[in-house]
């Protein structure tokens, strides 16, 4: 178990893991409720004309796709599809599984707001870290833990 010199210290921790715990929360919760949308009838979207098919098509192939391709040199056109699950976007590419094909699409996000806490931009509900000013950050926090650490091994030689 972990001793803190003080009160203070021990509540100011409870309160930092408690922060992360509410972001890992809005953050899982997030991507929940875009995959439930990722289930409506149908899609709609600037879709590139370029489509994952075949034995190649898995999310881990669908990443490095995003990721890899030079996606200025492929055209992309306004569309709808039906049985598109929104999965991630990478890049400015949204990329999308159709569970009824088993064929993975790709659709322009470069003139959407990436939000890494599952949404599109801040006001559908993705938690927004900014809103927050009390929250410095988790490299802060875990600085502040180890650093906590080591006083502590310190006071523990005495």
């Amino acid at each position: 178990m972990k001793k803190f010199k003080t009160n203070e210290d021990r509540l100011n921790n409870l309160k930092k893991r408690s922060q992360l715990i509410k972001e890992s929360f809005h953050a899982t919760f997030n991507k929940i409720k875009r995959i439930d949308e990722g289930f409506d009838s149908n899609t709609s979207g600037k879709f590139f004309n370029y489509i994952l098919q075949g034995h190649e098509a898995d999310e881990n192939t669908a990443y490095e796709v995003a990721q890899g391709l030079d996606w200025q040199e492929i055209e992309a056109t306004e569309g709808s599809f039906p049985y598109l699950q929104y999965i991630d976007t990478v890049n400015g590419v949204g990329i999308y599984h159709n569970y009824g094909s088993d064929d993975y699409y790709f659709t322009d996000e470069s003139g959407v707001e990436e939000n890494k806490w599952g949404g599109e931009d801040y006001s559908d509900g993705g938690y927004d870290p900014h809103d927050n000013p009390d929250l410095q950050g988790q490299e802060d926090f875990y600085d502040q833990m180890n650093q906590n650490e080591s006083n502590e091994e310190e006071d523990s030689h005495y």
